[in-house]
């Protein structure tokens, strides 16, 4: 994780190295002295612009790395993610069924309730 800290800073760092490369060449063209040699400035920048480049891919490659635990995570993730949408749906079918279980219950428990005051009265009558 240090890695993330340090990407601002190597990036600056390496701007300096490109800004002292290109400084050496103005400084010749501003003194008014013959340039010699007209690739060595253009070499040493490519060889720093080279640089870089394989410090970002090493960079690169290592935000690669830290990702795939985390692209495994996120499929992990999604594959529990399809598994739970049946168990839901499962899970409101079973409530819509005790919902109506308890209804038929209460309805039993009306019905047998009615039957034994009906049955009480019937034999009170009788005795009188």
């Amino acid at each position: 994780m240090s890695d993330e800290t340090n990407i601002p800073d190597n990036f600056e760092e390496d701007k300096e190295l490109l800004v002292e490369e290109v400084q050496p060449k103005e400084q010749e063209q501003a003194g008014g002295g013959k340039n010699t040699s007209t690739s060595t400035p253009k070499a040493i920048r490519l060889a720093t612009i080279s640089k870089l480049l394989d410090k970002q891919t090493t960079q690169i490659n290592k935000i690669g790395q830290m990702l795939q635990p985390l692209q495994r995570q996120l499929k992990s993730v999604e594959m529990r993610s399809e598994l739970i949408k049946p168990i839901y749906s499962q899970l409101k079918q079973l409530q819509k069924q005790m919902s109506q279980v308890q209804k038929e219950s209460q309805k039993i428990r009306l019905s047998l309730s009615s039957k034994k005051t009906s049955t009480k009265k019937k034999k009170s009558k009788s005795k009188k």
